[in-house]
């Protein structure tokens, strides 16, 4: 019954790392397109895409949609989904007794003798395995995100859209209607 729960617990904890991996592997890959869109939200709410010319808007909107578009597909191509076994592997390798491999373990041969001795060690490992945090990664979060962008980022936006509530929909509608005609200089076209 114990074993049971013990590796109930296991499963939870490995999932639990499993979830945390995956967030730092998405962010790695995604970041950069997380950071273009946060970047052409606030430049939109706050009004600074519509001081544009209808060419520099046109302009802004294709630069952005493109760069969007690429770190996409970058971040798409380098992304590498963490598996369960990568997990565990983390989760052991956050204890120096490495546990949950350790707990997995068993003897050759148990005598009467040796009885005690492995009840105890399973016992001290059970312990372990209880009080396991899971890993935070935090070396790996400063390398990929030294400056909480992952948090400053949705903050800020928050944010804007708090201060410049007063026509957000129809900015953010005039920038999803932007005219890439003006490019070509289609505003100056007039149809008589």
């Amino acid at each position: 019954m114990a074993d049971n729960l013990i590796q109930t617990l296991l499963r939870r904890k490995i999932d639990g790392t499993h979830a945390r991996l995956t967030r730092l592997k998405l962010f790695e890959a995604f970041g950069v397109p997380a950071a273009i869109a946060f970047a052409a939200l606030i430049l939109v709410i706050t009004g600074g895409f519509e001081r544009l010319s209808p060419f520099l808007q046109a302009l802004t909107f294709l630069i952005v949609v493109a760069v969007f578009a690429l770190s996409v597909l970058r971040g798409w191509r380098n992304y590498r989904a963490p598996g369960k076994a990568e997990a565990r592997d983390r989760l052991d390798a956050s204890h120096p007794e490495r546990p949950v491999s350790a707990y997995s373990d068993h003897p050759a041969k148990i005598t009467a003798e040796s009885r005690p001795y492995w009840d105890r060690h399973k016992d001290r490992l059970t312990a372990i395995v209880a009080t396991l945090p899971l890993p935070k990664f935090a070396d790996e979060w400063k390398k990929a995100d030294p400056f909480y962008l992952r948090v400053i980022s949705p903050a800020i936006l928050i944010l804007v859209c708090i201060f410049f509530q007063d026509g957000l929909t129809s900015r953010l509608n005039n920038a999803a209607r932007t005219d890439i005609g003006a490019l070509f200089g289609a505003q100056n076209i007039e149809i008589t």
